[in-house]
């Protein structure tokens, strides 16, 4: 079970779905910890995590990491397409789910809530248009 960032950026760099992504955890590139969303992926029940990793040529990818099926004892992981910033949890006392900058995302998310940000580009987190 994961309970720390620590443990999640761990998680990824071990079990990534790309080795390009394991790779860029291990060189000390950059990684943004978006924090929790419920659900994680749009059109399942699982709650999970959003991660930012950044391969040292500029490339993103938003990888997400949720429990899988009913028991949760298994985590999958996949690159995302999107953000769901509308399933944010991270307003919760607990950093895991925060994130590493939840004032912004808490601005995404409601922004995302009220329908005013239909679509951000991953690279910057700014509307596209």
């Amino acid at each position: 079970m994961i309970r720390t960032r620590k443990q999640l950026i761990n998680w990824i760099e071990e079990h990534g779905p790309r080795p390009c992504i394991r790779r860029a955890i291990r060189e000390g590139q950059p990684i943004e910890h978006l924090g929790g969303f419920v659900p994680a992926i749009p059109g399942k029940f699982s709650p999970g995590w959003i991660v930012r990793v950044t391969s040292r040529f500029g490339k993103t990818w938003d990888v997400g990491v949720w429990y899988s099926g009913w028991t949760r004892n298994s985590l999958v992981t996949d690159v995302l397409k999107d953000i769901p910033w509308e399933n944010w949890v991270g307003n919760k006392p607990n950093n895991l789910y925060s994130g590493d900058n939840p004032i912004r995302y808490e601005t995404l998310q409601r922004l995302h809530k009220t329908q005013r940000c239909p679509s951000v580009n991953p690279k910057t987190n700014r509307e596209k248009g």
